[in-house]
């Protein structure tokens, strides 16, 4: 039995970044508005009431929250009059995850996040700075505990602690001595995939309209009239403010790609894969096999022309990134690698799984008409609408059109389906421009659902949606203008499955 103890100090200093990074809109917000906060006094009293409350609830939940380890389990005490105790007994342990930022390391500090069987997507334990000793402590208690279960419940009563620790360090420094890396990215990997990233575009479209109400008036007239002079000075001038402005972008995008992929490692530890990455936050986080529900291969319009995949993986609850990460929603298995190469990875990472590349069946090669007549709907009648009044209208109606013909292009062009050695069912399809092909067990599907129109009946098609059970909730894909008879196909084979279990 131990006593209450409170976090490294550290933790205090961790919290008021946390805070200041969740307030940093709104503190951008306040420095850059005019037309809210004219007069300098309110926006600098602003500006210091955001950073000092930032300051003193990080102070008191440093104060308010300790930690106990006893012999069974780990509790955490939070607050002073609503008082919350969560207990976790160590065999309920799911999975560690490990943070460390690189001034960390110099204090022998690591955060850790610790989930459960839980259905919350969020970690039901978060430690913010602990030393490596109760890292291990809290490792070797969890081991014991995994082992002690054999035992029947006298066994239990009677099992000596300072023994399993004994035994279980020689195993845990034998797992690290064997354990040698299975991939590692490549620093000019990095680079292409950073190069490459097309959401960094995305980022800044949504970010210009969402501030666009509060940035300065005068900052906007005083950029236009920059390029209206550099427009008239020559189109040469203009191209190269436009290569400026994607070469500051292409670096922030690979600047981002560094910080998070750095010496991205998977290493394999019997039934367990690890991932480690980061360059200035160090993130450690261990994935039983049998947690994940399958494997995501995706491809952007650009990587296709150079050959490169990324390859994610779909895991059940409690197993995915950290809220705060920029790898929140995607768990990379491999982040970029050869097209060429992926599968012989694939069945280096993993092969018990015998993945292969599959065959797919085509379904909708000749239906590119399904999928782009409702955009055609929509825009003709505005277009004739906008000319009525402006003639030019006709032009971005026009490129609305080019896009979204080519967008249902490559919707029906990749569209397809595969049933591999009766284990995997791979599932392709197009979502905007990027291509996606989903490897998963049948048995691991949620739900199958087939669907139809009265329309579409009489053509023999419909739709089939596939639903899979993840950390972020579940999620949907789904495959439309299919023929029938792929559709029950698809159908009896998931019916096959879930008899034989």
């Amino acid at each position: 039995m131990s006593e209450r103890q409170r976090y490294h100090p550290l933790a205090l200093v961790l919290a008021i970044v946390k805070n200041l990074k969740e307030f940093t809109f709104a503190l951008a917000i306040l420095i850059i508005s005019s037309g809210f906060f004219q007069h300098s006094l309110v926006k600098f009293l602003l500006i210091g009431g955001t950073i000092l409350f930032s300051i003193i609830l990080a102070i008191w939940n440093y104060l308010t929250e300790t930690y106990e380890i006893r012999d069974a389990d780990l509790i955490v005490y939070k607050g002073v009059f609503f008082k919350k105790e969560i207990t976790v007994p160590y065999e309920r342990i799911q999975t560690i995850k490990q943070r460390q930022w690189f001034f960390l390391k110099l204090f022998k500090v690591v955060e850790l996040l610790i989930d459960t069987a839980g259905n919350d997507s969020e970690p039901e334990v978060h430690l913010p700075a602990v030393s490596y000793d109760l890292l291990q402590k809290i490792e070797v208690r969890r081991q014991a505990k995994g082992t002690a279960t054999f035992n029947t419940a006298d066994s239990l009563a009677s099992y000596s602690l300072l023994a399993a620790e004994k035994v279980n360090d020689r195993l845990i420094k034998q797992l690290v001595s064997e354990s040698m890396p299975f991939y590692r990215v490549p620093n000019r990997d990095i680079l292409m995939f950073g190069l490459t990233d097309l959401s960094i575009f995305a980022v800044v479209f949504a970010v210009y309209f969402f501030v666009d109400d509060f940035i300065p008036l005068n900052w906007i007239k005083r950029v236009t009239n920059m390029s209206e002079e550099l427009l008239r000075m020559s189109w040469l001038m203009l191209a190269l403010v436009i290569i400026g402005i994607l070469i500051i972008l292409s670096s922030i995008s690979i600047g981002k790609q560094f910080l998070t992929l750095h010496q991205f490692t998977i290493t394999r530890d019997s039934g367990t894969l690890i991932t480690e990455s980061g360059l200035l936050e160090k993130r450690i986080q261990k994935i039983p096999l049998h947690k994940i529900q399958g494997i995501k291969i995706r491809q952007q319009i650009i990587r296709r022309l150079f050959g490169l995949v990324s390859v994610e993986l779909l895991l059940a609850r409690g197993q995915a990134g950290d809220e705060d990460s920029t790898s929140a929603k995607r768990q990379y298995l491999l982040p970029i690698v050869k097209q060429d190469m992926l599968y012989h990875q694939l069945s280096y990472l993993l092969p018990e799984w015998q993945i292969e590349e599959p065959v797919l069946t085509y379904v909708s090669k000749d239906k590119m008409w399904y999928f782009w007549r409702w955009w055609l709907a929509i825009i003709i009648p505005l277009t004739a609408a906008g000319m009525y009044f402006y003639l030019w209208a006709a032009i971005p109606s026009l490129l609305l059109l080019l896009l979204t013909g080519f967008l249902s292009w490559l919707q029906a062009d990749s569209q397809g389906y595969a049933l591999q050695k009766k284990t995997w069912l791979a599932i392709q399809k197009h979502k905007c421009l990027t291509k996606e092909l989903l490897l998963v067990e049948p048995r691991r599907l949620q739900a199958v659902k087939r669907s139809t129109s009265k329309w579409l009946r009489p053509k023999a098609m419909g739709h089939v949606e596939f639903w899979i059970s993840c950390d972020n909730g579940t999620k949907q894909t789904v495959l439309k203008y299919l023929p029938t008879l792929d559709i029950t196909c698809i159908c009896q084979s998931y019916r096959q499955h879930n008899s034989k279990e």
